[in-house]
């Protein structure tokens, strides 16, 4: 048990860290945030991989908060502009020249799941377990594509 719950504080400090470098990104020069992004990423993927290892049960619903994400999706837009955009894996197979991949809607959306599993984890002991079934399920199933699409966007900025 005692692993469990230490692979659960390293996902929740990581998590967190992802969070606040969201919220705050105001508070930081653009370059000084990307790379800090860059650095928590790959913590984030690594603590998720941990904790799904742990054989957690899974569930995972759509929540509609589509107001919201747009917001931040703009914000993030605007604060990374040129740094944002990339050419996805499915571009290299098109042939309309147009690129698809964006920085900022990995970032939206694994924000927002995180956020997700914050407010059931936050309820205390009780919720801890639903927090981290829409964590686990929510990481294979969506938002695991866009960590991976990020961390290699950073690479290459």
């Amino acid at each position: 048990m005692v692993d469990k719950l230490k692979y659960v504080a390293e996902f929740v400090e990581a998590a967190q860290e992802f969070c606040s470098l969201i919220e705050k990104i105001d508070e930081f020069a653009n370059n000084r945030w990307l790379s800090s992004l860059a650095k928590t990423l790959p913590v984030l993927r690594t603590s998720m991989i941990e904790l799904g290892a742990l054989g957690f049960p899974h569930g995972y619903r759509v929540l509609n908060n589509l107001d919201e994400r747009f917001d931040l999706f703009c914000r993030l837009k605007h604060y990374l502009g040129s740094h944002d955009e990339y050419w996805s894996i499915s571009d290299l197979t098109t042939v309309d020249g147009l690129m698809s991949g964006s920085l900022a809607d990995d970032l939206t959306d694994i924000y927002f799941e995180l956020k997700r599993g914050f407010k059931l984890y936050r309820l205390g002991p009780r919720r801890e377990k639903a927090a981290i079934k829409i964590w686990t399920t929510g990481y294979k199933i969506h938002w695991k594509q866009h960590l991976d699409n990020a961390l290699r966007r950073l690479s290459l900025l």
